[in-house]
């Protein structure tokens, strides 16, 4: 090396190399993206359903979903006290597995911060809504990679 160029140049390339040998990336994210539009309804209806479903009461009177919303169709409210729990285990298993992923797979490869307000709020999100975050994770990358 026999400038200054010289040794920043060897140093990028380094740089480079270190980034390829690890599982991470060069791009680092810095802001989560809220669900828009039909990402949205998704986000809302599985939210609604984990509030339905969480606990068996709230299909029968006294409740306060019930008394609330469930009275005005105690057809669906039977329903759903009969679909409960098909609906509800699966869903937390296929959820919880999605926001594992999105946590190993995505964020770690991104650098964000482990427990960080971002890391909680992409993981929360694709708990909540599952494969749609992925949806808005990847169009944010891309974003930034112009």
């Amino acid at each position: 090396m026999e400038s200054w160029r010289d040794a920043r140049e060897r140093l990028v390339k380094m740089d480079h190399e270190a980034t390829a040998a690890l599982p991470k990336s060069d791009i680092t994210v810095k802001e989560y993206r809220p669900p828009k539009g039909f990402h949205a309804v998704v986000f809302v209806a599985c939210l609604l359903t984990f509030t339905l479903y969480s606990r068996p009461q709230n299909c029968y009177p006294g409740s306060f979903v019930y008394d609330n919303v469930l009275k005005y169709v105690p057809a669906f409210a039977r329903f759903s006290a009969k679909v409960r729990p098909w609906v509800l285990y699966p869903m937390l298993a296929v959820h919880i597995a999605e926001a594992v992923t999105m946590a190993r797979t995505r964020l770690d490869k991104h650098t964000v911060p482990v427990l960080s307000r971002l890391w909680l709020t992409w993981t929360m999100s694709t708990f909540i809504e599952g494969v749609g975050s992925f949806h808005r994770y990847v169009r944010r990358l891309s974003s930034l990679l112009g």
